[in-house]
């Protein structure tokens, strides 16, 4: 086996991994402190992840630029889910934490195979 070979494979798994802890990070961070169990969080990354890519692959966009307008984008997102599912929940008066973020994750995955179905190129 060639040593670059290994080598990139460390890295590879590295960044990996990074990815993982962050997505977890977040989820720990966000049901430890407001004892809500938020499934949409991975798709909000998701979201973050398509508009990044739509904006260099169809607007030819810097990539730092993309990834500004991906964390705007996907901010704006996570505050129309707060301001949507979790205050309309505190509204009725529900007890029920997990299902608006299970309503929230449906929604987004079926927005999701919409994108991939119409990836440029």
């Amino acid at each position: 086996m060639d040593l670059s070979l290994i080598f990139s494979q460390i890295i590879n798994g590295l960044q990996t991994g990074s990815v993982y802890a962050l997505v977890a990070l977040g989820y720990s961070m966000v049901y430890g402190i407001i004892l809500l169990l938020n499934f949409a969080h991975g798709d909000i990354i998701m979201v973050g992840a398509y508009t990044a890519f739509y904006a260099i692959a169809s607007f030819h966009l810097h990539p730092l630029a993309s990834v500004l307008l991906a964390v705007l984008v996907s901010t704006a997102l996570g505050v129309a889910i707060e301001k949507v599912a979790y205050i309309a929940r505190n509204f009725f008066h529900s007890s029920n934490t997990s299902l608006p973020a299970f309503r929230t994750d449906i929604k987004d995955m079926d927005g999701s195979f919409v994108l991939e179905a119409e990836l440029p190129g």
